[in-house]
């Protein structure tokens, strides 16, 4: 990244040694949101369903280790969630801000949608989201401070 740019993001979002936990951080969109966040001098919990696949993304856009650790996160279950949140707390002191980006969709015509499709979209998109922010909550709370939640909505909920 261009250290101008770099700069000039850190300087204007005041992310500077933030920790952010970001879902879906392997896919288009969470990659290009773990970078701006480092970029703005965040440090970053890059979650998504296989850390392999974040670490392969790791590796694609350079992102230096020292900003970033990488943890496996099924945002589907709470003990998962509780585990990489402690991922992240552990390697960086704590989180101060949550970016809930992992989200599914499913292109099954409208009245042919099955039933496990219907879960499958609703346990991610709004169940997942749900058991994040309460856990960030939880820890925003054991930090008694404040901290940010951002989440990430998609066209194809429309």
């Amino acid at each position: 990244m261009n250290k101008t740019f770099g700069n000039i993001l850190e300087s204007s979002f005041g992310l500077a040694d933030r920790a952010v936990f970001v879902t879906g951080a392997a896919g288009q969109l969470g990659s290009a949101i773990v970078t701006g966040l480092i970029g703005a001098g965040a440090r970053v919990v890059a979650t998504d369903v296989s850390s392999a696949a974040v670490e392969k993304t790791r590796e694609r856009y350079d992102w230096p280790s020292h900003r970033i650790v990488v943890a496996a996160c099924d945002i589907t279950n709470r003990e998962a969630i509780v585990a990489a949140f402690g991922v992240g707390s552990a390697a960086f002191g704590g989180i101060d801000c949550l970016v809930n980006n992992a989200g599914v969709s499913t292109f099954e015509p409208f009245m042919e949608r099955t039933e496990s499709s219907i879960d499958w979209v609703m346990d991610v998109n709004i169940k997942g989201t749900i058991l994040l922010t309460q856990e960030f909550l939880r820890h925003r709370e054991a930090a008694a401070s404040g901290g940010a939640v951002v989440n990430v909505a998609s066209h194809y909920g429309i």
